[in-house]
């Protein structure tokens, strides 16, 4: 074998220029990525929608970083500590590649994707904010996001998922206004809209419909109440639609535990910690990957910020009590203020198979009290059993046990619209 210290000098030598050309070019490498780093460059290469404040002093850091290594390298042509950088690099040339990828010539719907999952780990973009009465709302001009229920829906500037709408109210419109959960803010007021005015048109009636929702997920009879009081009658609505039932169940618990507020169920609004919070804002490829392995990740769960641990159990009649009392506090105010209660009872899929099955006989049980409480009220409200005309009979209108999908929204807000027009065309 050749021994290697009789080499041609001209031969030692390109063997010793190779790992340092490498090395150049890895510094290259490095300093180039520091500055597509810089965050005036970086709006406009590397990042797939406008700069938040909070993101100028990482990529601050990161440009001083790479460049820093970059300038080492060149200048120390160190075969080692490019080895060391290799796997940097290497991530770094990856997530340039995919960010302009995505930047470039992904499509629109993977690239507001990406967009949407770093957007929820800024506290100033989450869709959600605390409010001093009410837990909380929709934070308004934002779109929700990553929520199959309820779509990408823009809250209003109440933080309601309905269009803006200003307290007086123009004296040819009939206003009706929704309060409930997340099975009111799917939308089925605008179908009721759009049939209250094809039933209008028809009739001649000269007057225009105004369906406004004050609902949100999440949200219980007790939050309603609230609303009504504080936001709703302000509106000076003619009809006010109450739809509840099913969020009511979270506050189900132990006699002994029960509070009348459901403060032993609900807690102050807050946001939970997002501990990989950088690495989603940081990288495209890790947001993918997270978003493939955990789709709901718990500090994305409403419910993270806004319900508390509380002991299991089966105290129905405080829970019903409460409810009902809701319903008796809403109806009396509306009375009081010349506004038309219209109750609706919550309807839910019968298939043992479908998503949140458990809940049905909870569901079941709160629309028969609503039912009951009804009977008494006679004609002093305007009633809507969709428990009864629904359950057991249209379980293809169910995307889970509660929630509708298209064509179950189309009847619930058709139903809700005819009793309204019956009730506003005999009086």
């Amino acid at each position: 074998m050749k021994d290697r210290a009789s080499e041609p000098e001209s031969t030692a030598r390109r063997r010793r220029r190779l790992p340092r050309a490498i090395a150049v070019a890895f510094g290259g490498a490095a300093a180039l990525f520091g500055l597509l780093a810089v965050p005036l460059w970086a709006e406009w290469t590397l990042a797939l929608a406008p700069l938040d404040p909070t993101d100028w002093l990482p990529l601050g850091l990161i440009t001083a970083v790479f460049v820093g290594l970059g300038l080492t390298l060149w200048r120390s042509r160190s075969p080692r500590l490019a080895a060391l950088m290799l796997p940097l690099l290497m991530f770094a040339g990856l997530e340039t590649a995919a960010r302009l990828w995505l930047r470039f010539a992904g499509s629109n719907e993977a690239r507001a994707e990406s967009v949407a999952l770093a957007d929820r780990t800024y506290p100033g973009r989450a869709a959600f904010v605390g409010h001093p009465f009410l837990q909380f709302t929709g934070r308004p001009d934002r779109r929700l996001a990553g929520a199959d229920v309820l779509g990408k829906s823009r809250f209003n500037n109440l933080g309601f998922i309905s269009p803006d709408a200003g307290p007086i109210k123009p004296a040819d419109v009939v206003r009706i206004a929704f309060i409930g959960g997340s099975t009111t803010a799917t939308g089925y007021y605008w179908q009721c809209q759009r049939r209250l005015a094809e039933l209008g048109k028809e009739a001649k009636s000269g007057r225009r419909f105004e369906c406004l929702s004050f609902a949100l997920g999440f949200y219980t009879s007790t939050h309603s109440t609230v609303n009504f009081v504080l936001n709703v009658r302000d509106y000076a609505p003619d009809y006010v639609v109450f739809l509840h039932g099913w969020n009511d169940l979270r506050a189900l618990g132990r006699a002994d535990d029960f509070r009348g507020d459901y403060a032993h169920a609900y807690r102050p609004f807050e946001l939970p910690p997002i501990r990989d919070a950088l690495l989603i804002r940081g990288s495209v490829i890790y947001r993918y990957l997270a978003a493939r392995i955990a789709p709901t990740p718990r500090w994305a769960d409403l419910g993270a910020a806004t319900l508390r641990p509380h002991p299991a159990g089966g105290a129905w009649d405080r829970l019903e009590a409460t409810y009902l009392r809701n319903v008796d506090t809403i109806v009396t105010l509306a009375h009081a203020a010349g506004i038309v209660p219209v109750l609706v009872t919550q309807a839910h899929s019968t298939d043992p198979a479908i998503g949140l099955a458990a809940d049905a006989e909870g569901i079941g049980r709160m629309a028969a009290r609503l039912r009951e409480a009804a009977r008494g009220y006679g004609d002093g409200v305007v009633f809507v059993d969709l428990d009864a005309e629904t359950t057991g009979i249209h379980d293809e209108f169910f995307k889970d046990v509660g929630h509708h999908n298209a064509a179950g929204i189309e009847f619930k807000g058709q139903r809700v619209a005819e009793a309204i027009w019956a009730h506003w065309s005999g009086h």
